[in-house]
């Protein structure tokens, strides 16, 4: 079990760090020196205007996924992050740590991850998730061949904005945990625009004791994604502990739970990108005080025990409140 704990929980950090990258620093100027600042790089074929509609879209199944209802992409020094989303809740989402205009693949790649390419087919599924070949192994997925590209065309300062295409080979369990199953992505576009800094709205409150210090998060932010209710404390830009709990859940103490199903409550803790410094809650509790669904408000209290799912190191997480609204 250990071993689909690990493809979990690389997937639920992937949509954290998607998630987390609403909230950014400004872009490093040694970033902007390496990239396209108007006067090269592709365009993709919107010439450089940021007039132009935001395009995403890939082949699978002998179909194409375009038509998002939402896109969005955030650049920084610290990575690059896209994400796109359907109104059916099917999404694809891209990240790269410390990305910048290039080729990235599995073999370039120093950490599980450095190259996130992810689908979901929406609410409850489980994700189709890039692995490198010996990750795959590791995992227990046979007949299972790396085809991961992702090209940074451009990243455009003037325009804001991002172009770039990509393929790979996705990988999961399917809903039993038993059976494995693989999907080529194929002819993947992008050209989208993007922020460079997102902050956290001034009212929401988040704090927590880490191994009996305290955690003070520079960002706190609560998002609505599919059927969950998503609340993060970043300390840095990438330190972070989060809640994942059921949309539209009332007053009441729950337990949160640790990976891989994520049906209900987790409780997060996420030392840095690596995968590897991942802990999820084993055992914990979250207490809902106030859910106003029509304001997007929510407030509560949360205490877990975090254990790693790659050894037996485990962090606590005590006396834990937080006053959010969620987007």
């Amino acid at each position: 079990m250990k071993k689909i704990n690990l493809l979990f929980a690389f997937t639920v950090l992937a949509t954290l760090f998607t998630l987390n990258s609403c909230n950014i620093e400004p872009l490093d100027p040694a970033l902007s020196n390496q990239i396209d600042n108007g006067n090269g790089g592709e365009d993709n074929g919107d010439g450089g205007n940021n007039s132009g509609a935001s395009v995403f879209k890939v082949d699978f199944d002998g179909q194409t996924w375009n038509n998002a209802s939402t896109i969005q992409a955030i650049v920084n020094s610290d990575y690059i992050s896209i994400s796109a989303m359907k109104s059916d809740g099917s999404f694809f989402q891209i990240t790269i740590p410390q990305g910048t205009v290039g080729t990235y693949n599995w073999a370039t790649a120093t950490s599980i991850t450095s190259l996130g390419l992810v689908y979901s087919a929406g609410s409850g599924q489980v994700p189709y998730v890039s692995l490198s070949n010996s990750d795959a192994t590791n995992q227990g997925f046979t007949n299972y061949a790396d085809t991961a590209e992702l090209v940074i065309t451009s990243i455009n300062t003037t325009t804001n904005i991002i172009t770039g295409t990509f393929k790979f080979t996705g990988v999961r369990y399917d809903s039993t945990l038993t059976q494995t199953q693989t999907k080529g992505f194929t002819n993947g576009q992008f050209s989208v625009p993007f922020t460079e800094n997102n902050t956290s709205p001034s009212t929401n409150s988040f704090f927590c004791k880490l191994d009996g210090s305290d955690f003070i998060p520079t960002n706190v932010d609560g998002i609505q994604f599919n059927n969950s209710i998503t609340i993060i404390g970043r300390r840095g830009n990438i330190e972070n502990i989060s809640l994942s709990l059921v949309g539209g859940m009332t007053p009441g103490t729950y337990d949160l739970e640790d990976l891989p199903l994520g049906t209900n409550n987790i409780g997060l803790y996420n030392q840095d990108a690596s995968g590897m410094n991942s802990f999820g809650a084993n055992p914990g509790t979250v207490t809902i005080t106030t859910h106003d669904v029509g304001a997007k408000h929510i407030v509560g209290t949360f205490q877990f025990t975090g254990t790693s799912l790659t050894s037996a190191t485990s962090h606590s997480i005590s006396q834990g409140a937080f006053d959010v609204y969620y987007q």
